[in-house]
């Protein structure tokens, strides 16, 4: 019951998250508190995974946990490096949409039994 709650606040983290791209592909400016409501709730799953890992923790949650962190952080880094340069912060942001996917792909597979 855990897996399944924490696969579905990461499952509204990524639908803000696609909304947030659709935003950036149409050119407008994304708004603080949506780009904030992303990061707290992709936050709140890896701390959720956190805590469901301790002392029980399987190959599975550990990939995926190191995915959703790796996504956080390429995340962060990407806002970072947008004043800097602009084609390197679209890659990370790349590389970020594809660790989130691949995170809540296998923890789709350790909810499910897999």
């Amino acid at each position: 019951m855990r897996g399944a709650l924490i696969l579905l606040v990461l499952g509204l983290a990524a639908c803000v998250g696609l909304y947030m791209g659709w935003q950036y592909l149409r050119g407008e400016k994304r708004r603080p508190v949506v780009i904030g409501t992303h990061l707290l709730l992709a936050a709140g799953a890896l701390e959720g995974l956190a805590t469901s890992m301790s002392g029980a923790g399987t190959a599975l949650t550990s990939a995926g946990m190191l995915l959703i962190a790796l996504a956080l952080m390429g995340g962060l880094v990407s806002a970072l490096l947008r004043r800097h340069s602009g084609r390197a912060s679209e890659a990370v942001l790349v590389a970020h949409a594809c660790a989130a996917l691949a995170g809540i792909a296998v923890l789709a597979v350790w909810v499910g039994g897999g």
